[in-house]
């Protein structure tokens, strides 16, 4: 069974509590969410007898102070222990893509070299979109519907795929996924000059007075037009 571990509640002035930051626990496993606002999360974490070898998966809400600057720390901490052999597997941050610059820099600035240089070998900062929906390995079973959009996998060989996708559904069943959806275009698979005028259509269309269902329509048009654009954008 889940746990919810809350290690502060407060603000970016709390002093006679910890800024605010929490851990679901899953077996053995925590997927952390934010880590206050200096290294007092170390001593909270210690207190509360969470082991950093356990965290793997941390997601950070957004740039403010009492929510990223712990970020430093665990950041810190985990690469002395990947250095020493303490740690096994990578830790993944995940946060929205303007704040995966700010998190490089402040560890960037902050941080010794060999700490630093792990960022990118075994520590990813990984960004989310609004919206967006992941799945971890080892959690539980699920099956959710999905909308036009982006889909990004790591293959068994450690490469990261990228592709549009219509609507649907994703099965994640004994740490199986299965994807069921009308269309799955590769960067390479899309024709940018369609993909664009289909774009500029559906524009067109929503500023035309329609119908509920038109409406509907269209807006799904623009939708899988604007995710077969941005999975070319690095072609």
């Amino acid at each position: 069974m889940e746990k919810l571990y809350v290690f502060g509640t407060g603000n970016a002035q709390a002093v006679h509590c910890y800024n605010t930051c929490f851990a679901l626990k899953d077996e053995d496993e925590f997927f952390m969410v934010d880590a206050g606002g200096g290294n007092g999360i170390l001593k909270i974490l210690e207190e509360m007898n969470v082991d950093l070898s356990h965290i793997h998966h941390i997601f950070v809400t957004h740039e403010h102070t009492d929510h990223i600057l712990g970020i430093v720390w665990m950041i810190r901490m985990i690469a002395a222990a990947m250095k020493k052999d303490a740690y096994r597997g990578q830790l993944q941050i995940y946060c929205h893509p303007d704040l995966t610059e700010t998190i490089s820099t402040l560890c960037r600035l902050t941080l010794q070299g060999k700490f630093y240089n792990m960022i990118g070998e075994r520590i990813f900062l990984v960004p989310v979109e609004d919206g967006e929906k992941a799945f971890l390995a080892h959690h539980a079973n699920v099956i959710v519907a999905i909308v036009p959009g982006e889909l990004r996998y790591e293959d068994a060989d450690g490469n990261k795929v990228v592709a549009a996708v219509s609507s649907g559904f994703v099965e994640m069943i004994n740490n199986r996924a299965k994807l069921f959806c009308l269309s799955v275009e590769r960067p390479e698979e899309i024709d940018i000059r369609r993909a664009q005028e289909a774009k500029e259509h559906a524009e067109e269309q929503l500023r035309q007075k329609q119908s509920i269902q038109e409406y509907h329509m269209n807006q799904l048009a623009l939708a899988r037009a604007m995710t077969r654009l941005r999975v070319t954008k690095n072609l």
